[in-house]
């Protein structure tokens, strides 16, 4: 008897980590090397303070606790939030191929006090008392806009 000949379940060959294939997702879009590395780090920062568990198992609830804790405890800019939102935005919805169901109203703060967000090429003001969900999501959307645009912009 050989070494090919062993009795025994067939070897499956090691499925590719969560960043790794993350990482692969991110260059096969062409976003810059800036880009992937701040979402690489947004997303392995999500998955410590879930604690080590794999995002597939983790729901709008526990983003909203993470970019809730940046806001309360780490006190990041609104920017930053924005940041950590779309990176992991994109690895529900591009690396997992997952819904992330949706947010409630009120369930996200913003750590915000005045800020302009340029939609399109209309300029919308987001004062205090405009839900700061909304807020956080219409910057979501205009971050991932413009990435979207460099990608375009580029050629890629």
């Amino acid at each position: 008897m050989n070494d090919h000949d062993i009795p025994g379940p067939p070897v499956e060959a090691a499925r590719p980590r969560l960043l790794h294939l993350a990482r692969e997702t991110i260059r096969r879009r062409h976003y810059s090397y800036p880009t992937e590395q701040a979402y690489l780090h947004w997303m392995k920062r999500f998955i410590l303070f879930s604690g080590k568990r794999h995002p597939r198992e983790l729901g709008a609830t526990e983003v909203t606790a993470f970019l809730n804790h940046l806001v309360l405890e780490r006190r990041v800019a609104a920017a930053t939030q924005i940041q950590a939102l779309a990176a992991l935005l994109f690895l529900y919805q591009e690396v997992l191929v997952e819904t992330l169901p949706r947010l409630k109203e009120g369930d996200a703060l913003l750590y915000v006090d005045r800020a302009l967000i340029h939609e399109g090429s209309s300029r919308v003001r987001v004062e205090r008392g405009v839900s700061r969900l909304q807020s956080l999501l219409l910057a979501a959307a205009h971050c991932i806009e413009r990435h979207e645009g460099e990608r375009k912009r580029d050629g890629k």
